[in-house]
């Protein structure tokens, strides 16, 4: 076991206790940082309401793995079919669902997407803050956007349906 889960890890469940995290997280805490980066979609909401943990955090504890697992708060990136993503800080990508492929994806703070869904994916986009996020369809599929912040544009024959939340 390293430094990082001996102090980090514990000292990032403190934190996530003050901010009112509910007692099943608290007691499911990941032991390590391949855990972490799945118990961050596990636990998405808390995360994005907090912040938590701050794309800062992400960069400092988790540059490389948490790109494997398809979370992204700074640069490029292309990516196809992944079950989750997350686009963060300033972040700027492509998402391509094909297929039968079903997936959530979540754009956060300045983070620039384009999600690209064709034949019969089905995609779930949920866009906060100043986040943009350009949604392009084609053929048979479905989309749905969940707004609660940011800038959403769509295009191609696709049928989208746009929630905001209520503030």
């Amino acid at each position: 076991m390293g430094l990082f889960e001996k102090q980090a890890l514990p000292a990032l469940r403190r934190r996530a206790a003050r901010l009112g995290a509910c007692r099943k997280a608290l007691d499911q805490w990941p032991r390590t940082r391949e855990e972490l980066c799945e118990f961050y979609f596990a636990y998405i909401g808390f995360c994005i309401e907090h912040d938590f943990p701050t794309c800062e955090y992400l960069k400092r504890h988790f540059d490389g793995l948490m790109q494997q697992h398809h979370i992204f708060v700074e640069g490029e990136f292309e990516r196809r079919n992944p079950r989750r993503l997350s686009a963060g800080g300033s972040s700027r990508g492509t998402v391509r669902y094909d297929g039968y492929e079903t997936g959530w994806v979540y754009a956060r703070h300045n983070a620039r997407l384009r999600v690209e869904a064709a034949e019969h994916a089905m995609v779930f986009v949920d866009v906060h803050d100043l986040a943009q996020v350009e949604v392009v369809g084609r053929s048979s599929h479905a989309v749905r956007i969940f707004r609660r912040g940011g800038v959403v544009r769509t295009q191609g024959r696709a049928e989208i349906a746009e929630q905001e939340e209520a503030r």
